[in-house]
């Protein structure tokens, strides 16, 4: 119920052009989106999804890390199947046993691939090989680095960084002047 307190757990597509957000508090989301339909959550139904997406994507690879009800990464680099036809083998899988879309991010690490799957949603497949990086990756804002959130951005705004490639080359001392040595190094 909207009118109760409470946080939005996810949100469409749709409900977030107009700025809703997971963790919102109901208030506002109905502030921004007046018109927007309220279901109740089912963690039952959504974990049992969740097996059924996640047994697919682990007939692909056996090097499989779980990272969430909606959320995995897979080790393919042993296959000898071009990454571009093993991802849309994989999307067409979960399509078939799930009848949902997916975003895939096929990348040289976790990081690259969970900035890559964000590229293109809903339903996208980005591959971004190491020479793809540069141009890529590196011009997006920092905060689409998972872990940099609203504040972080903010601190980096104000000593100049405002893309993943200029912080990727802002020295570590000038990174732990201003957030600690510990978020230094996760940054």
């Amino acid at each position: 119920d909207p009118t109760e307190r409470g946080v939005v757990a996810t949100a469409t597509y749709e409900a977030r052009r107009f700025g809703v957000r997971s963790g919102m508090p109901f208030r506002t989301a109905r502030r921004l989106c007046p018109d927007a339909v309220y279901l109740p959550t089912d963690f039952v139904e959504y974990a049992r999804w969740s097996r059924v997406f996640k047994a697919a994507m682990q007939e692909f690879s056996p090097l499989f890390e779980d990272r969430g009800i909606d959320e995995a990464y897979l080790d393919i680099s042993a296959s000898a199947e071009p990454s571009e036809t093993l991802g849309r083998r994989l999307k067409a899988r979960i399509l078939a046993d799930t009848g949902m879309t997916c975003s895939i991010g096929i990348a040289p690490n976790k990081l690259v691939a969970k900035i890559a799957s964000d590229l293109d949603k809903p339903d996208g497949l980005t591959i971004v090989n190491d020479g793809d990086i540069a141009q890529r990756i590196w011009p997006l804002p920092a905060r689409r680095i998972p872990g940099v959130g609203p504040k972080a951005e903010q601190k980096l705004a104000v000593i100049g960084i405002h893309t993943i490639g200029e912080l990727a080359q802002a020295p570590m001392v000038e990174l732990a002047r201003h957030f600690g040595s510990s978020m230094a190094r996760f940054m």
